[in-house]
């Protein structure tokens, strides 16, 4: 996906699958969206100098049987290297399917949301001139893989050109974050209310962060202190919006 570019495009929508999700979450996903192809990352350490490793599997339609039956049970299928071979180049219009987002299937099965390019080459623009986000910022991957707000967390660094830090899944405790965060020197993060209250229990001072961008439930005003507290000079933004509506719809600047 070549977001923004005028050329340049394979013209194939994508979905995302989080390993961390149940094998039948999984499993759901991949009967609805019936995908041509599985494209795989291996995991790399962070003290490993080796690059990540992709593979590929091309799939039939529809969709064997045998690949959901070893996604069910927790398996994974054999995959083939992938050769990195440079996509065709396709015209793509506001209206074309870039990704597939899913709802968290609380009523038993996982929903599609179809995304289109037109919404997200809105939006990155936008954020850049609304809130002058550049190059230089450090942004922060915070997101799960198949949570849709990874697609702020991803795109918005591709968008600019900016630097896009990882943390380790160790790194998800109160003062793990927030150490990690000042060791990276990040400058810009999308939260949730509930990441945010992990990230200032230890108030670990975060003087670089410049840009806190908050969705996905009730922000308070005791919340949005306690961040002011430790990063005063970041911009405190709640957004508004749902996985239907792509990135957000709303947005309210929060003074100190």
């Amino acid at each position: 996906l070549s977001i923004g570019a005028p050329r340049g495009h394979a013209r194939a929508a994508f979905t995302l699958l989080d390993p961390a999700y149940p094998a039948a979450h999984l499993a759901a996903v991949i009967a609805i969206t019936q995908p041509a192809a599985w494209l795989q990352v291996a995991p790399v350490s962070a003290d490993s100098p080796a690059p990540a490793v992709a593979s590929w599997l091309n799939l039939s339609q529809p969709l064997s049987q045998p690949l959901l039956q070893a996604l069910s049970q927790g398996g994974c299928p054999a995959l083939l290297p992938f050769a990195g071979q440079r996509a065709r180049v396709h015209p793509v219009g506001p209206a074309d399917l870039a990704l597939l987002s899913f709802t968290s299937g609380s009523s038993g099965v996982p929903k599609a949301v179809e995304g289109v390019h037109g919404a997200l080459t809105h939006f990155f623009p936008w954020v850049a001139q609304q809130f002058g986000l550049s190059s230089q910022d450090r942004f922060a991957m915070l997101s799960g893989l198949a949570h849709d707000p990874l697609q702020r967390d991803m795109f918005n660094a591709l968008w600019f050109g900016a630097t896009l830090c990882i943390p380790h899944p160790d790194q998800f405790s109160p003062r793990a974050l927030a150490s990690w965060m000042q060791a990276q020197h990040i400058s810009a993060v999308n939260l949730t209310p509930a990441m945010l209250q992990i990230l200032c229990t230890d108030a670990i001072p975060l003087p670089q962060l410049q840009h806190a961008f908050l969705i996905g439930d009730v922000l308070t005003r005791s919340d949005v202190a306690q961040l002011q507290a430790i990063a005063p000079a970041a911009r405190v933004v709640s957004y508004y919006g749902a996985t239907e509506t792509q990135r957000a719809f709303g947005y309210h600047i929060i003074e100190a």
